[in-house]
């Protein structure tokens, strides 16, 4: 029943993960600027969890160094990864950062592990082609976007944040770390809102109150999903979810007509799910036994 709950998890993790952005586009429609649209959601976010960060105080402080290289990855990777998706396209922000994050693993899998698998770095290799250079043709290859160069930074600070806090295993409470990183978020789009010379327009009715619905409804119970699956979970779990995370992503854009069903596209969906499967077949053997 475990194994069973495990997958489940795992499929409903990346689900909502692929689809939380969509309620973000479409508040980027309502003449709210993109960096004021984090802002709002951010601080939102930061105002529930913040109080947390004070009351187990006495649990972090010992670990306080591991808390703020967290916050400051976790920070950079949160802020760029929205300022990407609100300004560039889902089809091309999504896989970038993807492909950098599975590329930094499959690094880490050929030098630094204890015992280097074949298999899943194979699988890893495949994921960085398909997220890559795959998933990128399906847009037309063009030129290298800015938002896909954050996306890609996005990657490198989520893979640090989630290394750093690994290390540090349940030393850190789980609440402490998304409190520490929604301020940095916060701070970091702060300091880009004060020093940006870019203006919005009065932001229709509404918008800003759904900005900080978003930030409570989506963005908070995405951070701690996210830093619960870090931890939490091996390395072959996270690939299993971030293949299925592309297929949902992929399955999102052509139901949303953003996305014509081809040839091509079919392709991509087949060779994610069968990376996804073959990546848990230990636990879908330990499945048909129970």
């Amino acid at each position: 029943m475990t194994t069973k709950i495990t997958i489940a998890s795992l499929v409903l993790i990346a689900l909502w993960l692929a689809s939380s952005w969509y309620p973000i586009k479409y508040l980027s429609d309502m003449r709210l600027g993109s960096t004021q649209l984090v802002f709002f959601a951010f601080i939102a976010a930061t105002l529930v969890t913040v109080p947390w960060l004070f009351l187990q105080v006495r649990q972090w402080i010992t670990h306080s160094k591991a808390l703020i290289l967290i916050a400051i990855g976790g920070g950079v990777a949160n802020t760029l990864l929205h300022l990407a998706v609100l300004n560039g396209e889902l089809l091309r922000v999504l896989p970038a950062f993807s492909a950098v994050l599975m590329s930094l693993l499959l690094l880490n899998q050929i030098f630094f592990s204890v015992e280097p698998k074949f298999s899943r770095s194979l699988t890893l290799a495949s994921l960085v082609l398909v997220a890559g250079i795959g998933m990128r043709t399906l847009s037309g290859f063009g030129d290298i976007q800015s938002n896909e160069v954050l996306a890609g930074l996005a990657g490198v600070g989520f893979y640090l944040a989630s290394t750093i806090s690994v290390k540090s295993g349940k030393q850190l409470p789980l609440i402490s770390k998304v409190s520490a990183i929604m301020v940095c978020s916060t701070w970091f789009v702060g300091m880009i809102i004060i020093f940006s010379s870019h203006t919005s327009s009065f932001p229709e009715q509404y918008a800003i109150t759904l900005s900080g619905v978003y930030g409570l409804m989506c963005l908070l119970p995405s951070v701690v999903v996210i830093c619960w699956l870090a931890l939490s979970y091996e390395t072959r779990h996270l690939i299993f979810c971030f293949s299925l995370l592309l297929a949902f992503h992929l399955a999102g854009l052509i139901l949303l007509d953003q996305l014509l069903l081809s040839q091509g596209v079919l392709v991509i969906l087949a060779i994610l799910l069968v990376l996804a499967v073959w990546q848990l077949r230990p636990l879908a053997n330990q499945v048909s036994r129970q």
